[in-house]
């Protein structure tokens, strides 16, 4: 609580249309979301640049389920999934170490711990995540470690655009291909 805030307030109203990320767009492995789409905002969590979304409903935080969130314009608020739980630095901007905390087995151990709910629909109530915690290192420690971590989810980031584009170009001279026999 003191390094983080859960579910900062966000304002979007009711019938805006908005980028709406489910899901099945938290990864398992990587950072980064895909399966975009645009819908009137109707309910959901709200999120923008620089916040990491952490599956808070089970099996999807037991396996994993995170993403940082990119890709949007500035100031862009998207919404997404009531099972998502967003997380934004308090003082400083701290999205690649939370993001790389939201893998951690231990931190997802702690939220497995803090689930409630019947069998198959338990989730982690956001504010529990509030007492986890970690060693703080001083102000500019935090920066230079966060400095560092950020730089390193930057290429991962790139790499995952390039990725995409790279599947999509294959797929389009697939199809070509197909035509043309």
């Amino acid at each position: 609580g003191e390094v983080c805030i859960v579910n900062p307030k966000l304002a979007l109203k009711t019938g805006d249309l908005a980028q709406y990320f489910d899901m099945d767009s938290l990864p398992i492995q990587g950072f980064f979301m895909g399966k975009v789409c645009i819908k009137e905002f109707n309910g959901g969590m709200k999120f923008q640049n620089g916040d990491v979304l952490f599956a808070r409903i089970t099996p999807c935080m037991e396996n994993g389920k995170a993403a940082i969130v990119a890709g949007l314009d500035e100031d862009e608020i998207a919404f997404g999934s009531t099972e998502f739980i967003v997380l934004r630095g308090k003082h400083h901007k701290l999205t690649s170490m939370l993001a790389t905390l939201t893998r951690n087995e231990e931190f997802r151990a702690y939220a497995k711990s803090q689930m409630k709910g019947t069998d198959g629909r338990q989730r982690v109530d956001s504010n529990a995540l509030l007492g986890y915690e970690i060693v703080k290192p001083d102000n500019k420690t935090l920066r230079e470690i966060e400095d560092d971590l950020s730089k390193l989810y930057h290429q991962m980031y790139l790499i995952t655009i390039e990725n995409i584009k790279i599947t999509e170009l294959q797929s389009l001279l697939l199809a070509r291909m197909g035509k043309s026999n």
